[in-house]
């Protein structure tokens, strides 16, 4: 069994420079851990398949549907096609 741990949150100080953190571990094995201005940098979501039986992370996703409107139908089409038993991790 997995225990996954997501982390996010962003905020805009008053220049108006975004700052923001990232992070998700799988059983304690970090997989991403990213801040400030550190890649990826913008809004939506990030994605990332974990796999069941050895709780690996694998193709990592960035959906950005704060500034683009065809993310969201791009997004919604990469969850439809997942593979039975694949499981999503979204942050």
């Amino acid at each position: 069994m997995c225990y996954v741990e997501l982390h996010g949150y962003g905020l805009v100080d008053g220049s108006d420079r975004s700052y923001w953190y990232i992070a998700m571990a799988a059983n304690g094995i970090v997989h991403v851990n990213a801040t400030d201005d550190s890649p990826p940098d913008d809004e939506g979501f990030f994605t990332y398949i974990i796999h069941p039986t050895d709780c690996s992370a694998s193709d990592f996703q960035w959906f950005n549907t704060y500034n683009n409107p065809n993310e969201s139908p791009r997004l919604i089409s990469y969850i439809q096609a997942l593979a039975d038993g694949e499981s999503l991790s979204i942050l």
